[in-house]
């Protein structure tokens, strides 16, 4: 075989090379937008973004030489000499429309600040007990519950028993639902009015137990991207306060605090010194 004919073989094998990196990239942005996670709001797809390229940073004997490849096809795409370069140009295109379809799809997201949940909380702080409460009353001992929801769907709820490992429910139908609240001791009654206190206080998830071994209550009150806002009811004072760890923690008062569950690519408070000022932490 002459060395053009094997050129010309390695050369239009790198075109297809290209053309399936290019390809990669347009299933990972479905992927990321309808699959790997479902964004809810445009904060949430840029952290989720933000995690895909901290995945990459992982992998980067993988994902540098796929990104110089992908930086390259697109400049030798512009020539427009041959079909393919113009597929190859027609695809970044498709890919760029719809990075940008898919965020522009999506509602924005007011940022969660430490007053607003100050506020939420002093107009509906005996309501947030009353769930507590009521939640625990449901449960049996050493047992407990967490249920979030997020924009109206359940996103997720999981049971345990102390020392036992804990059931999900894999939203296949009420009655594996029910199944599983039955682990606890929780009716299908009692979870209905569960979520008609949540709604009455304003709260969109908590996570709690009877009797076992925490001695604090988890509310979430709302999600900003991938980060959820919670409360933090403790059942006493709390002497020896926590401030150090993986989220930030601001205390209202000596058995309530705010945190915010994030992952790496989470949200902070935007107000925190300010909130910091008004409440003294020591």
């Amino acid at each position: 075989m002459e060395k053009t004919q094997v050129k010309k073989i390695l050369g239009i094998s790198y075109r297809i090379f290209e053309l399936i990196v290019v390809l990669l990239i347009t299933a990972l942005i479905f992927a990321v937008r309808f699959s790997l996670f479902i964004s809810h709001d445009r904060v949430e797809y840029i952290d989720t973004w933000e995690m895909v390229l901290i995945a990459m940073a992982w992998l980067l004997f993988v994902s540098v030489p796929l990104l110089i490849v992908y930086i390259i096809s697109f400049f030798r795409s512009l020539s427009f000499r041959t079909v393919l370069h113009k597929i190859i140009f027609g695809e970044h295109i498709l890919n760029i429309v719809l990075w940008f379809l898919f965020y522009f799809m999506l509602p924005k997201a007011e940022p969660i600040t430490a007053a607003m949940m100050e506020n939420h909380y002093l107009s509906h702080q005996h309501e947030m007990r009353d769930l507590v409460e009521y939640t625990r009353s449901c449960l049996e001992d050493s047992t407990g519950i967490d249920f979030q929801m997020r924009n109206g769907e359940v996103v997720e709820l999981g049971v345990n028993r102390l020392w036992e490992a804990g059931a999900f429910w894999d939203k296949e139908g009420e009655s594996q639902r029910d199944s599983v609240l039955n682990i606890v001791g929780i009716t299908k009654a009692e979870f209905d009015n569960i979520q008609s206190k949540m709604k009455a206080a304003g709260i969109i998830g908590i996570n709690t137990y009877r009797k076992g071994y925490m001695l604090e209550s988890y509310l979430s009150y709302a999600w900003y991207g991938s980060t959820n806002y919670v409360y933090v009811l403790n059942d006493s004072k709390v002497e020896d306060k926590e401030f150090s760890g993986r989220y930030d923690k601001l205390w209202l008062n000596d058995s309530v605090s705010f945190v915010n569950m994030r992952n790496m690519t989470g949200h902070t408070f935007p107000d925190r010194d300010e909130f910091i000022k008004k409440h003294p932490q020591q």
